[in-house]
């Protein structure tokens, strides 16, 4: 065919497709032309990633972006996951390697180890000293059990990166939680990009689809390419997973807290004030919070809390707590007076059955007597 005569094919394949998409009511960023109908069918023709991400391209009528551009995204996507990849393995080793924050191990006693029975004993009577590692524990410290070591400034232990979360690696450990997260998120958005490219070629569409079209034609994607999808689904899984942890060290980060006094803060002294709630002096609001976090120095506890002690004896009690300190004093209150509800609950509960066990056994002593007399 001559190029006249092609030139005539052309236009009329555009001017159908223009016909066909007018009347199904789909709004394109302009109408399909002779060289756009060329293109398309010219990468159509090449197939591969590429050649679909170009048709994306041209099929919106008047080519969003120039052609390098498109071919160089899957370059730009491999070298962004190649990158995440390397940081985050570096943040994991950080997390790994860094010195926890172990209080030094005092000398051995002379006698030998405690028997458990009187090591708990003489724990109860001084807590703050630690008859396992024969050392002082210092103020927001614990003893790991699965370590066998103190930590200072302990959150948690890690089976993930095998071992403690303290004073010494936290930073290094919310870094890797970020890089984790964020590497997550970007393998997710290419794998839901690449699922809507799969679904846009297999039903001929003009646009990319949204979410609630893609959702009913999964089954293309399964069939198209069933390990993209499965690695799709486990990524969502995951990165919820990584979202709770995330969002969990955020809050302690933000509220000057670890994870074990989030969850123990009832069982501390120093969490507590004169009536028994919550309240925590070391905490500074979250901008100042963070700001110690992440600074090389840390604050001196030790020095917080005398000067928080030295305040309540004085009677200077805060005039305002910080957010986070009252977000968790309202949710201690809640929960207490659930508790305290439910107890009455049962406590009633109980007084009922006594009251219709004693009907009861004053019924039976009656027929007895009347059986006798």
């Amino acid at each position: 065919a001559s190029a006249e005569q092609q030139s005539r094919v052309f236009q009329e394949v555009a001017k159908r497709l223009n016909e066909r998409l007018a009347s199904h009511g789909v709004a394109g960023k302009g109408p399909m032309t002779e060289a756009s109908v060329r293109q398309a069918l010219d990468h159509l023709a090449r197939g591969g990633p590429e050649a679909m991400s170009a048709t994306v391209d041209v099929t919106h009528g008047r080519g969003m972006f120039p052609m390098f551009v498109v071919a160089l995204l899957p370059c730009a996507a491999f070298f962004l996951l190649a990158g995440s990849a390397l940081y985050l393995q570096y943040r994991y080793e950080c997390a790994c390697f860094f010195d926890p924050g172990f209080v030094p191990l005092g000398p051995p006693l002379p006698d030998g180890p405690l028997d458990p029975g009187r090591r708990a004993l003489l724990q109860a009577q001084n807590p703050a000293w630690c008859y396992t590692c024969n050392a002082y524990r210092p103020i927001r410290s614990k003893h790991c059990g699965q370590c066998g070591r103190c930590c200072e400034e302990f959150d948690h232990h890690c089976p993930v990166v095998g071992t403690c979360v303290a004073r010494g690696n936290r930073r290094e450990f919310l870094g890797y939680l970020l890089t984790l997260f964020g590497a997550e998120a970007v393998m997710l958005g290419m794998g839901v990009r690449y699922c809507r490219l799969l679904i846009l070629r297999a039903l001929h569409l003009r646009t990319l689809p949204g979410l609630l079209e893609v959702l009913p034609h999964m089954a293309l994607v399964w069939r198209a390419s069933p390990g993209v999808l499965y690695m799709l689904v486990l990524t969502v899984g995951i990165c919820m997973g990584t979202a709770a942890l995330l969002g969990r060290a955020l809050w302690g980060t933000a509220a000057a807290l670890t994870t074990n006094e989030m969850i123990l803060r009832r069982r501390y002294a120093y969490l507590q004030d004169t009536q028994g709630l919550y309240s925590n002096p070391f905490d500074m609001g979250a901008w100042q919070n963070c700001l110690a976090f992440w600074s090389t120095a840390r604050p001196d506890w030790y020095s917080v809390y005398s000067e928080h002690c030295t305040a309540l004896r004085e009677g200077e009690e805060p005039l305002a707590h910080p957010l986070a300190t009252r977000i968790l004093r309202r949710w201690d209150r809640a929960r207490a007076a659930l508790e305290r509800a439910r107890f009455e609950k049962k406590a009633r509960r109980e007084e009922e059955l006594l009251r219709r066990g004693s009907q009861l056994a004053a019924s039976e002593g009656e027929a007895e007597s009347e059986i006798e007399a």
